[in-house]
C-alpha cells in the first residue's frame, strides 16, 4: 500500500517518527471525561506546548474550539466583531469565505479589499521574472501591493496570513501598526512554518492539520486583552463556539476527540524535539529550494508560503486546468496524491514542503512527477 501524500490541505503527511511515538500515546487516557482533573491538566499542558512552540507572548490566552480552523475563525468573528465596521482583505478562497460570512450572513458594515487588475498583472510579471532568473524567494512584492491594501484604521480588520489554496502570504508590519481596530488573522497555513509577530495582531485562529499533520476536529484561538474587551452579544453564537474564561482554563465548551488531543501532543513533542520553529522554517525552505531546483525547467513558483509550494507551467498551454487534473490523476498511480490545486482558485500544482517531511522523502516522488509531466506535455 502506498503511504505518501505530496500535498493535502489537512491532514498533511505525518512525521516519520509519529508511528513509533504514537504506539503508547495515541490511545492514552481514553474513556475519561474531558472535564476530569486529568484532562484539564493535560489540555493545560498542551496549551503550554503551543505557547512555547509558536513563541506566543504570555499575555495572550490560548483556547480550543471544536470544529477545526473554520470554527475557530468563525468563533472570533461571531464573538468579537460588531463594535465597529469591518474591513476584510481578500487574497484567496478562505479570506473570501470570511468576507462572505461577515458581510452576507452577519450583515456587518464595511468593505472587502480586493486587489485590482493591474496589481494582479504586476504579480504575474514578478512571477515570470523570478522564474527566468531562478529566484526562489518571495514572489509577491508586498510594498507594491500595499498601494492596494488601505484598510480604514478605525475599522476592525480581518485577513488571512497565508492562503491555503494559493500560498499567497501577506503580513505587513507597516499596515498593521496603523490599524486601531481589532486585527483578526487566520493563521492556519502559517503556524509551525512561519515566524508570526503576535504583537501585530489581536487574535489568531488555526488548526493542526497543516504543518503538523494533525487530525481534524479541533481549532485553536489565540487572543489578547484587547480582543477580550471586544466580546459582545451582537450575534447568536453556538455554544461550542462561545469564547469564555472556561476554554482558556482548559475546560472546553463541549466534548473533544481525546484521540485528536493525544495526536496534537505527540506532534508538538516531535516538533520541539526536532528543534522547534527555527528548525521547522529551515526545513521548509530547504525543501522548497530542492523542489524548485528539480522543477525549474518546467515550472515557476507562484506562492510565498514556507510550508507549501504552488507552481505553474512556464510553457503557455491551452486548457491548463484540465491538463493539471489529468496529470494529477496519473500521478496517483505512482503514490503522488492530492497535488491538484484547489478547485475554487487558479489552476496550479500544490506540493507539501512542510517540516514533517525531509527532502530525502520528497525527492523520489518529485522525480516521478517530472517524468510524468515530460511525457505528457
Amino acid at each position: 500500500m502506498v503511504d505518501f501524500l505530496m500535498f493535502c490541505s489537512g491532514p498533511t503527511k505525518k512525521y516519520k517518527e509519529w508511528h513509533q511515538k504514537s504506539k503508547d500515546k495515541l490511545l492514552q487516557d481514553l474513556g475519561r471525561s474531558h472535564r476530569s482533573e486529568l484532562w484539564i491538566k493535560r489540555i493545560s499542558e498542551i496549551y503550554n506546548l503551543i505557547r512555547v512552540a509558536l513563541r506566543i507572548p504570555e499575555d495572550y490566552k490560548i483556547g480550543f474550539i471544536n470544529g477545526s480552523a473554520t470554527s475557530a475563525v468563525d468563533a472570533l468573528l461571531l464573538n468579537l466583531l460588531g463594535n465597529r465596521p469591518c474591513n476584510v482583505l481578500k487574497t484567496g478562497v478562505f479570506s473570501n469565505r470570511w468576507s462572505q460570512e461577515i458581510f452576507n450572513k452577519m450583515k456587518m458594515p464595511g468593505k472587502t479589499i480586493e486587489f485590482q487588475k493591474d496589481a494582479i498583472n504586476q504579480i504575474n510579471q514578478i512571477n515570470q521574472i523570478n522564474a527566468e532568473s531562478d529566484k526562489l524567494n518571495q514572489c509577491h512584492d508586498n510594498k507594491y501591493l500595499n498601494n492596494y491594501i488601505n484598510p480604514n484604521p478605525n475599522c476592525d480588520f480581518v485577513f488571512t496570513m497565508i492562503e491555503t489554496t494559493n500560498g499567497f502570504k501577506w503580513f505587513d508590519e507597516e499596515v498593521l501598526k496603523k490599524i486601531n481596530g481589532l486585527k483578526i488573522c487566520d493563521v492556519t497555513s502559517a503556524v509551525f512554518c512561519e515566524e508570526i509577530d503576535w504583537n501585530l495582531i489581536d487574535c489568531g485562529a488555526f488548526s493542526f492539520q497543516k504543518a503538523l499533520g494533525g487530525e481534524g476536529g479541533i481549532g485553536c484561538i489565540v487572543v489578547n486583552s484587547k480582543a477580550l474587551e471586544n466580546l459582545n452579544k451582537k450575534f447568536t453564537v453556538p455554544r461550542f463556539m462561545e469564547i469564555n474564561d472556561n476554554i482558556f482554563d482548559a475546560k472546553l465548551n463541549n466534548t473533544p476527540s481525546l484521540i485528536a488531543l493525544n495526536d496534537i501532543e505527540i506532534n508538538l513533542n516531535i516538533f520541539m524535539e526536532k528543534g522547534g520553529l527555527s528548525n521547522a522554517i529551515k526545513q521548509c525552505k530547504e525543501n522548497q529550494i530542492n523542489i524548485m531546483k528539480s522543477l525549474g525547467d518546467l515550472f515557476y513558483k507562484t506562492s510565498d508560503a514556507n510550508g507549501m509550494l504552488c507552481v505553474d507551467f512556464k510553457k503557455q498551454l491551452g486548457e491548463k486546468s484540465q491538463l493539471i487534473k489529468i496529470l494529477s490523476k496519473k500521478c496517483e498511480d505512482y503514490g503522488i496524491f492530492d497535488i491538484c490545486g484547489h478547485p475554487e482558485d487558479d489552476p496550479c500544482f500544490r506540493f507539501w514542503a512542510g517540516p514533517t517531511l525531509e527532502w530525502s522523502e520528497i525527492q523520489p516522488y518529485i522525480n516521478k512527477f517530472i517524468n510524468i509531466v515530460e511525457n505528457d506535455i
